[in-house]
C-alpha cells in the first residue's frame, strides 16, 4: 500500500506519521468473515480520512495521530518504550501525548474493556474524543459488513451497544462528524437486526437461547418476529417476492426511499470492501415500469421489484465474493440470480440481487465486473437497446431475425472478450433461475478452484479492539 493511497492531504507530519504507522503495523492483517485478511494498516488509514473528512479545521497532528492511535496498543510489551521514542522523535510530543491518551490497557479484555473505555471518554480532551469516536466509526463499519471471523453474536452485538454509548458520552458537536456517527450507526443497527433475525430463524426467542445476553436485545427480539412474521406474507407459493401492494404510485413512493437506502448501504460498502458504487439519479422509467409489468407479469405490478435499484463495480470475482458476504451480514438478500454461472443469451455476466429495504420494499441489486461495465458502456447498451426495439415490435421479419442473429453474435463476442481475464472464455449461454443466498455463497465459496484466483498471505492478526 502506497501514501498516495489514503487520500490525504499531502502535509509532512501526516506523511511521516503513515510511514511510522506502515512500520509498525507491518505484517498485520484483520481475519474477517469474508477472507479477506486486510492489512491492518487500511484501519488507521480509514479513522485519519474520517477525521480529514468531518473536522472543519484541518488539524495535521489530529490526523498524524488517527494514523498511529493503536501502534502502542498493538506491539509487544517489550516493544511499547520504542514505539513511543519513535513516535516522539519523528512526529514530536504533541502527536505522542494524543496517542497515550486514547491507548488502553491491553490487559484489559470484553466487559471489563468496553466498560472502561465508554467511562473514560467523557474525561479526555476533545481530539481524544474526536479520534476515539473516529475509531470507533471506523471499526463499525467494518463490523457492519465484515465483523472479525472469530466473533459470535454476543462480541458483534455487545460491541455495538458499547459504540452507542461511547459516542453518546464523547458529546461531539462536529456537525459532519455528527452526520456521520447517525449513518453509521443506523448501518451497524441494521446489521446487528440482520444477524439477530437469523438467529432467531434458528433458536426462536426463548429466555435459554439468549440467555447471557444484555436485556436490550428484546427489543431486537420482537423487531424479528415482526419481519419474520411480514416477510411470509411477501412470497408467493411459488417462492417468489411480491411488492406489498399493486398500486404503482404507491410502489414508487416506497422505492424513492428503497433506493436512498440502498444507496446510502452500498457507498458504505465501498469503505470496507473495494468496489464502486453507483446508484441511478432517478428510479426506473414510468412508461418502461408499465411496459414490463403488462409483458413479464401479465399486469401484476406487485411483482416488479426494480423500481429501485443500484450497482456495485467490482474488479475480479474476489471482490464479488466479498461484496456478496458483506452484503448478506447486513442486508436482507431474498434471492440471487448468479449470471456469472448462468449467463443469458447476450452473455453479460453479473449477479442480480433481490433485496428487501427496511421498509419492505422489494429492490434490485447488481453486481458487476470492471471489464463487463466497460464494455457494456462502450458498445453493449447500444445493442441490448437494438434488441429490445425489435422485441418489442411485434413479430419480425426475415430481415430483422437475421439483425438479431447477427447482434446477439456480436454480443456474445464483445462479453467472451471482457470475461476472459476472469476465465469467462465460454460463450454459451445457459438458464438462470433465482437461487437463495446461501447456495450461491456456498458456490463462491469454491471461486479459487472455479476462477484460479489466488490466495492472500496471513500475517499476524489484529482483531478489532
Amino acid at each position: 500500500m502506497k501514501f498516495e493511497d489514503a487520500k490525504l492531504l499531502d502535509h509532512p507530519l501526516v506523511a511521516r506519521a503513515f510511514a511510522v504507522a506502515e512500520k509498525w503495523h507491518r505484517g498485520q492483517v484483520r481475519g474477517t468473515t469474508s477472507g479477506r485478511d486486510a492489512p491492518y494498516i487500511r484501519h488507521p488509514v480509514r479513522v485519519a480520512e474520517i477525521l480529514e473528512a468531518t473536522i472543519e479545521a484541518y488539524d495535521p497532528v489530529l490526523i498524524a495521530a488517527g494514523l498511529t492511535h493503536d501502534i502502542l496498543e498493538d506491539v509487544p510489551e517489550e516493544q511499547r518504550a520504542e514505539a513511543e521514542r519513535d513516535i516522539l522523535e519523528k512526529l514530536g510530543p504533541a502527536v505522542l501525548k494524543l496517542v497515550q491518551e486514547v491507548t488502553v490497557d491491553p490487559a484489559l479484555e470484553g466487559d471489563v474493556r468496553r466498560d472502561f473505555q465508554e467511562t473514560q471518554i467523557g474525561q479526555s480532551s476533545l481530539n481524544a474524543r474526536r479520534l476515539k469516536v473516529a475509531d470507533r466509526l471506523a471499526n463499525l463499519q467494518s463490523l457492519t459488513f465484515d465483523p472479525p471471523a472469530h466473533w459470535n453474536l454476543s462480541n458483534i452485538y455487545k460491541y455495538y451497544q458499547s459504540g452507542v454509548n461511547l459516542i453518546h458520552n464523547a458529546d461531539i458537536k462536529d456537525p459532519a462528524l455528527v452526520h456521520l456517527v447517525d449513518h453509521t450507526l443506523e448501518m451497524a443497527d441494521r446489521a446487528v437486526f440482520v444477524a439477530i433475525r437469523e438467529r432467531v430463524k434458528q433458536k426462536g426467542t426463548s429466555n435459554k437461547a439468549w440467555r447471557g445476553y444484555p436485556s436490550s436485545v428484546d427489543s431486537y427480539l420482537r423487531r424479528a418476529e415482526q419481519d419474520i412474521a411480514l416477510k411470509q406474507k411477501m412470497i408467493s407459493e411459488d417462492g417468489q417476492p411480491i411488492q406489498h401492494t399493486s398500486d404503482l404510485d404507491a410502489l414508487y413512493a416506497d422505492a424513492a426511499l428503497a433506493q436512498q437506502e440502498l444507496g446510502a448501504v452500498i457507498t458504505q460498502l465501498s469503505t470496507v470492501v473495494q468496489c464502486t458504487p453507483v446508484v441511478p439519479p432517478k428510479l426506473k422509467q414510468r412508461d418502461r415500469a408499465e411496459e414490463v409489468i403488462e409483458k413479464r407479469f401479465g399486469g401484476q405490478a406487485e411483482k416488479i421489484n426494480d423500481i429501485a435499484r443500484a450497482s456495485v463495480i467490482c474488479n475480479d470475482m474476489e471482490d464479488v465474493r466479498k461484496v456478496l458476504l458483506c452484503l448478506s451480514k447486513s442486508y436482507k438478500i431474498e434471492q440471487i440470480y448468479d449470471r456469472f454461472k448462468y449467463p443469458p443469451m447476450s452473455c453479460y455476466r453479473d449477479m442480480r440481487l433481490i433485496l428487501r429495504s427496511d421498509e419492505s420494499h422489494f429492490c434490485e441489486l447488481q453486481i458487476h465486473l470492471d471489464s463487463f461495465w466497460k464494455a457494456k458502456e462502450f458498445k453493449g447498451h447500444a445493442i441490448y437497446q437494438r434488441l429490445r426495439d425489435l422485441s418489442s415490435g411485434g413479430e419480425m421479419d426475415s430481415a430483422q431475425k437475421k439483425e438479431r442473429r447477427a447482434l446477439y453474435d456480436e454480443s456474445r463476442a464483445l462479453y467472451k472478450e471482457a470475461g476472459a481475464p476472469h476465465g469467462f472464455d465460454k460463450s454459451k449461454p445457459e438458464s438462470c433461475v433465482p437461487e437463495s443466498p446461501d447456495i450461491v455463497l456456498e458456490r463462491l465459496g469454491r471461486y479459487k478452484e472455479e476462477y484460479g484466483n489466488e490466495g492472500q498471505t496471513c500475517h499476524q492478526n489484529i482483531t478489532i479492539s
